[in-house]
């Protein structure tokens, strides 16, 4: 199991064809702005693929196709556009990143929507008994039958199961296999280690911070903080986000 953070959608994509917007492709960007670059967040706007769609990237204030937007009149309902997004600068580039949200606690912890960020929405309680309480209850075995270790993948399992799991992968004595480990999976990594996420083991690259909340079973924030998610990646792995 896998978890994401934020999604980082660059400039690579447009918003629509050069028609719906009557502006050409190869258009220079207003004075002073450049289609690749920003300083801050606010020289970034959300951005769709036509004027109208809900943001999935974003551009720079300046590029023409995102002032050519500013000038259509949608008559479609932005409510249901997701709001646990925004514009943010990275290195130098404007991008859709996820927005820091204050959250109540839920019983479960937060959804990850599909966009990959965590939203206010309390996760639903598991609905069979959960694999695992703590990261010693889980351990790293083959997800195929080859593995990390010779080009393959890995996965997390309980403990209990590992050796039935290994078995229903019905592989030979002798798998075709790469024979070399696997670099572009980074769970494969040694810094991903098997731990248990809500009742789940998944291989994931940190621990639960000290800091978390937004499940019934953590502590409540200080006086004066509150629960934030989609701030730390780590948490946000955990479906939790973390007091400020």
């Amino acid at each position: 199991m896998r978890f994401g953070f934020s999604i980082l959608m660059t400039l690579t994509a447009c918003i629509g064809s050069a028609s719906e917007l009557g502006v050409p492709d190869d258009i220079d960007p207003a004075p002073g702005a450049s289609p690749f670059s920003c300083i801050s967040a606010d020289d970034c706007v959300p951005a769709g693929a036509t004027c109208c769609d809900c943001p999935t990237f974003a551009l720079p204030v300046g590029d023409p196709k995102a002032l050519a937007c500013e000038a259509v009149d949608c008559e479609n309902d932005t409510s249901v556009c997701a709001t646990n997004v925004e514009p943010s600068c990275e290195d130098n580039v404007c991008v859709l990143a996820c927005k820091a949200l204050e959250c109540l606690p839920c019983p479960d912890g937060y959804i990850a929507e599909v966009n990959g960020c965590l939203s206010c929405t309390c996760a639903a309680a598991p609905s069979t008994m959960p694999d695992c309480s703590v990261d010693a209850d889980c351990t790293r075995v083959r997800e195929d039958c080859c593995g990390c270790a010779n080009g393959g993948e890995d996965t997390a399992v309980p403990v209990a199961d590992a050796a039935s799991f290994d078995q229903s992968l019905m592989c030979s004595s002798s798998p075709a296999c790469p024979g070399q480990g696997n670099l572009s999976d980074p769970t494969c990594a040694a810094s991903f280690e098997p731990r248990c996420v809500r009742g789940t083991c998944a291989l994931l690259d940190a621990a639960m911070p000290a800091n978390a909340c937004g499940r019934a079973d953590l502590p409540e924030c200080p006086a004066g903080q509150t629960c934030q998610i989609n701030v730390d990646p780590a948490a946000s792995q955990y479906g939790l986000g973390i007091c400020l």
